[in-house]
């Protein structure tokens, strides 16, 4: 880099991890930044002759940061000597966070600490990860002297989210459950896991410490209420159930998934110690020629029940595939 003869300050673009910023030494000018993502290039250097100023704040994070935390303030230091910010002057039309990919200015509380030595920006909420953003401290900051301040602005680029800390799952094969087509599970007012089978049966089971299942019930009544299977979507202990006199609401429709008929949704009410008892509360709901069903339901807070119903169509097209 050699030297601009007329103008000594000097423009260095800087790269780090993915930012590229272009930083004035002895201080940022509004007119000669920018910030974007590296793409394997390796970083230049070259020279432009912006004036150059002295250095008035240090800034957190620094400029060119990869790895700037998502949920942090953003501050920049006064550093000259016998400098007190006006805090008057310090507001969310004077200093910025922005986004530089589609430059939208984020909403933050902007202040002065107080000792009048820093600007602290606090977003509203946390910066997107991988993200680059551009802190400026613009032209209209003052000292109290009424005095300008020299603008400032940094670049740099959010951490990565942390991972999730999820639970670990094992799965385990359940020999009493093989082969099942089972489509729902709930746990009943007893204490068991109760599951919808694809072709109309319902089956209870115990559970055991380890998780395992054993024991089963079988039930058949809307098998034999419907006189052939039917394709359960869902089923719901109705409020008022107990162990000893279980109440389950079940939505269902005809069995298969090919070319089946319109309106062959229903919802019915099963009762009685073994189930027994099938009442149709609610018929000619609709079905797709194939798999858009009546799914779940459940009780809300109002004790009405609430379910899903899925379309006659497929991308628009009513039963059209």
């Amino acid at each position: 880099m050699s030297d601009n003869k007329k103008n000594k300050g000097r423009v260095v673009i800087a790269a780090a991890a993915g930012i590229v910023a272009i930083v004035g030494i002895g201080g940022w000018t509004m007119r000669h930044q920018i910030a974007m993502r590296l793409h394997g290039e390796r970083p230049t250097v070259c020279e432009e002759s912006p004036v150059a100023e002295r250095k008035v704040f240090t800034t957190s994070p620094t400029d060119a940061t990869a790895n700037a935390p998502i949920d942090q303030p953003i501050r920049a230091d006064v550093v000259a000597e016998g400098l007190t910010l006006d805090p008057a002057s310090v507001t969310a039309a004077t200093v910025a966070l922005i986004r530089v990919r589609d430059r939208k200015r984020i909403d933050a509380a902007v202040r002065v600490d107080d000792k009048g030595r820093a600007i602290i920006l606090t977003p509203n909420s946390p910066l997107d990860s991988q993200t680059n953003y551009a802190f400026t401290v613009g032209q209209n900051v003052k000292d109290t002297t009424g005095q300008a301040v020299p603008e400032c602005q940094i670049a740099f680029s959010t951490a990565a989210t942390a991972p999730l800390n999820l639970p670990a799952f094992e799965k385990v094969a359940l020999p009493d459950t093989a082969g099942l087509g089972v489509t729902c599970v709930t746990m009943g007012p007893d204490g068991r896991l109760w599951c919808a089978i694809d072709d109309g049966r319902i089956m209870r089971f115990d559970i055991a410490a380890d998780g395992t299942v054993s024991n089963k019930q079988e039930y058949k009544s809307l098998v034999a209420a419907a006189r052939g299977p039917r394709l359960i979507g869902g089923l719901a202990f109705d409020p008022a159930s107990t162990a000893e006199k279980p109440i389950v609401w079940v939505t269902h429709t005809s069995f298969g998934f090919i070319n089946m008929g319109d309106w062959q949704g229903a919802v019915s009410r099963l009762s009685g110690p073994n189930l027994e008892t099938v009442e149709p509360i609610v018929v000619n709901l609709p079905r797709s020629a194939r798999d858009h069903i009546i799914h779940q339901p459940s009780f809300g807070p109002d004790g009405c029940l609430y379910f899903q119903s899925g379309s006659m169509s497929s991308f628009g097209s009513a039963d059209g595939y």
